[in-house]
């Protein structure tokens, strides 16, 4: 690579962050996949260490900033309802 030139990702796309980022965005090249898991908070009733929800597999749609960076996902299949009404709840 050219020094002083940054490398691209997915669609053309600027790589943002550092290794982790640009491991994250360029996973589909790599051959390597993606899994999401979610939770709604840290601790729950009984204590701090909530479970994670697994939403699987998805794929890298876009991303903005460096430091830190937001990558947004696609899942591949639907979230369930009350998850998915929490996170809108949340993006909006």
């Amino acid at each position: 690579m050219a020094r002083g030139r940054e490398p691209r990702g997915p669609a053309g796309h600027g790589l943002s962050g550092e290794g982790t980022g640009r491991r994250y965005l360029g996973h589909a090249d790599q051959g390597s996949h993606v899994v999401l898991f979610v939770r709604d908070s840290p601790g729950d009733d009984i204590g701090p260490g909530a479970p994670f929800l697994c939403l699987g597999a998805c794929t890298y749609v876009s991303h903005e900033g460096r430091k830190p960076i937001a990558i947004t996902w696609k899942v591949r299949r639907a979230m369930p309802g009350e998850t998915f009404r929490a996170a809108s709840v949340v993006a909006s």
